[in-house]
């Protein structure tokens, strides 16, 4: 008797909450649904919306790697062959070694009204993307592990706003041109992308960057609503190629005149002080969050960081992950403190800095000194150590006599 109230209550429900419920379910649940009740029987099929993880059926299937695959194919043809209507959104995260069976499917959804698109390839060679692929009217693209190797009749996503491209190959200016060819591209997520050593972003109505990846040069032109930018510069070989009076941190924030949170990961910095680095920017940097990654042993680093602190007077929230490594400094910090009392560099609006692994080196010790000799309005500073630093109570006594301009900066030290 409860068993067919259950039953009635599942039938009655309106058709947009059994929707909603459907669209919150992993798509082999949601195709079990079916036996529920006669209102839910292929409720799931007209989904404008599939998600397909092949990872948990790994997992459930078992069997030999070639086995696994035509389960994979099989299941992923019986979504498809049974599903009535548009689809919207697709996304496809597999483990297949084949690149056929989802050049097949990528047509199956060039017939259904594809607006967001993402791929996630985790074995085998890079795929190609077919041909069809690139006449969709997409707003939303995520792949990985794929080659964009567009046709010559390629004119681009003329309403794609989001593009996460993560391990993808490109020919010679092929990212450049897709670029261009996307003019309403809001947000742009770039992780190890090749076939690109020269990265020249030019987008009027980016808002968002992520960048990660080994390139000889990044460049943000007409980027006037650029707000967040994240950049991690794994690599740059060919320094040679920058002259001396040339350097790439003037090149890379020479036009955000929006820019409000900034991050420069990793070797970031040395990579962007490569040639002269100048006393500040040419034009002032509006960016009110700043995380940097600076290796406290480097001169050019220590240049560099300064340049972006003149540069940067509205920052309000201060990031620090301190590197320690003389191994990579080009040149040593040891006599970069001589000169403090001409670093002319005030943080006038400074309320929140937050540094983590600490060493306590002179140079680390001799920034926190200038930052709260410098700091009028600063409230917190909080200080994260290194593991096993040496003489640590000396430090933070140290730290603790420093003088402070702010009547309300306090001092933290966290874990």
């Amino acid at each position: 008797m409860n068993s067919d109230l259950d039953t009635d209550r599942l039938s009655s429900l309106p058709k947009n909450v059994i929707e909603t419920i459907l669209m919150r379910m992993p798509i082999r649940d949601a195709v079990r649904t079916s036996i529920l009740s006669r209102g839910w029987r292929f409720e799931w099929s007209t989904l404008p919306q599939i998600v397909i993880d092949t990872q948990p059926l790994l997992s459930s299937l078992g069997g030999m790697q070639m086995e696994l695959d035509k389960k994979i194919v099989k299941t992923v043809d019986h979504i498809l062959l049974l599903h009535h209507g548009p689809i919207h959104k697709f996304t496809l995260s597999i483990d297949l070694e084949s690149s056929s069976d989802i050049d097949r499917w990528i047509l199956f959804l060039s017939r259904n009204g594809i607006k967001e698109f993402s791929l996630l390839k985790w074995r085998g060679q890079l795929y190609k993307l077919p041909s069809y692929f690139f006449s969709w009217d997409i707003t939303y693209l995520e792949l990985y592990r794929c080659a964009f190797i567009p046709p010559t009749s390629f004119k681009g996503f003329s309403r794609l706003t989001v593009m996460t491209l993560d391990r993808v190959s490109f020919t010679d200016n092929g990212l450049a041109t897709l670029m261009s060819l996307c003019p309403l591209l809001k947000e742009l997520v770039l992780r190890q992308v090749t076939g690109c050593t020269h990265l020249n972003i030019s987008a009027q109505k980016i808002v968002k960057v992520v960048i990660q990846g080994s390139f000889h040069d990044i460049r943000f032109e007409s980027t006037p609503l650029l707000a967040t930018a994240s950049i991690k510069m794994l690599e740059v070989a060919g320094d040679s190629l920058v002259s001396k009076e040339d350097c790439r941190i003037v090149r890379v924030l020479g036009d955000t005149p929006s820019i409000y949170q900034l991050e420069l990961l990793g070797p970031t910095l040395k990579n962007l002080a490569v040639g002269d680095v100048p006393v500040h920017l040419a034009a002032i940097c509006p960016v009110k969050y700043l995380i940097i990654d600076i290796n406290f042993e480097a001169t050019q680093e220590m240049l560099a960081a300064f340049c972006m602190f003149r540069s940067s007077p509205a920052v309000q929230k201060l990031g620090i992950t301190a590197i320690s490594d003389k191994k990579i400094a080009t040149i040593s910090s040891d006599g970069f403190w001589e000169g403090e009392e001409s670093f002319n560099c005030t943080f006038s609006q400074l309320k929140v800095v937050e540094v983590t692994d600490f060493s306590g080196i002179t140079s680390e010790l001799k920034l926190i000194e200038f930052v709260l000799a410098n700091s009028p309005v600063l409230e917190r500073l909080h200080i994260k150590f290194k593991e096993n630093v040496a003489h640590l109570v000396k430090i933070l006594k140290e730290l603790n006599q420093y003088r402070r301009v702010s009547p309300k900066a306090k001092l933290f030290f966290p874990g």
